[in-house]
């Protein structure tokens, strides 16, 4: 099988679908509610009973609503070898997250032909150079988008609460999910090579205040856990120069999108709960 995963669309050809239903995602749909249940668990866990950390948004040690551990906690929980590495730490593991893309040039390029060998990179951040060109934004008052895509990897992921975001043009040759009309998709799965690169308009879902809500964990499980066990990498959001990213709470640093994101989602809430 290819270290990225299977093909992701769906065919009419039964050898193809026979291919694409290999056990772990048999087992993976059985286990989409408990998935779902799990996540709700661990996010209660991870901001009620560990002590507060600061850090940056979207930080995988971080227990705060804004960080990422949630989802570190969830990827373990199926089985899953998960490494927290800087940029300058990435190896060569067959699938990684991109929080927030702070690669050098020679370090995007380097993953990109990992990519054309196979490997799966999920990246959220709208302003990298391996997203597709974004089509408009995402109001994060839209409560839930349907998934509307043919990708069989995706099947149990039916609403995703994005909490925000942008919607990307689809190239030609990739598939957009959970889309918001007019050829524009808040999820691109793109195939590049033996590999793919996935988009996601907004890195709420992945947020440990996001994880429990709607499908998000079982999206951000198919999508990181290609194979059931195995290893991902997920690269954090670093302070240039710091020594300790994982202790910085110079919030003023990160970049203004990321901070835009989460204004939304915090405006959301407060209109929602004063209407």
């Amino acid at each position: 099988q290819r270290p990225g995963g299977p093909l992701m669309t769906e065919t009419d050809d039964p050898t193809a679908r026979r291919y694409d239903r290999v056990w772990w995602r048999d087992q993976l749909r059985r286990a989409a509610p408990l998935i779902a249940l799990t996540a709700a668990a661990v996010v209660v866990a991870v901001i009620v009973t560990r002590p507060p950390e600061s850090g940056l948004p979207l930080d995988p040690s971080s227990t705060g609503p804004d960080g990422t551990l949630a989802l570190v906690e969830v990827l373990r929980g199926v089985g899953r070898q998960v490494s927290v590495v800087t940029p300058d730490e990435m190896s060569d593991a067959p699938v990684v997250l991109l929080l927030h893309d702070q690669l050098s040039d020679e370090q995007r390029a380097a993953l990109e032909r990992r990519v054309e060998q196979g490997a799966r990179v999920v990246v959220t951040d709208e302003s990298s150079p391996l997203a597709p060109e974004v089509a408009g934004g995402l109001s994060p008052l839209e409560p839930r988008l349907e998934r509307a895509c043919r990708v069989d990897a995706l099947r149990d992921s039916r609403t995703v609460r994005p909490g925000g975001g942008v919607l990307y043009e689809v190239p030609e040759g990739a598939q957009g999910c959970f889309d918001g009309g007019d050829d524009a998709a808040w999820l691109v799965v793109e195939p590049r090579g033996r590999g793919h690169v996935i988009a996601a308009g907004s890195p709420v879902f992945l947020m440990n205040m996001g994880l429990s809500e709607a499908d998000n964990a079982v999206l951000a499980v198919q999508l990181l856990t290609p194979h059931g066990t195995g290893h991902t990498e997920i690269v954090r959001p670093v302070l240039p120069g710091a020594e300790d990213p994982g202790a910085v709470s110079l919030i003023g640093l990160v970049p203004d999108r990321i901070r835009a994101a989460l204004w939304q989602v915090l405006i959301g809430f407060l209109v929602i709960a004063a209407w």
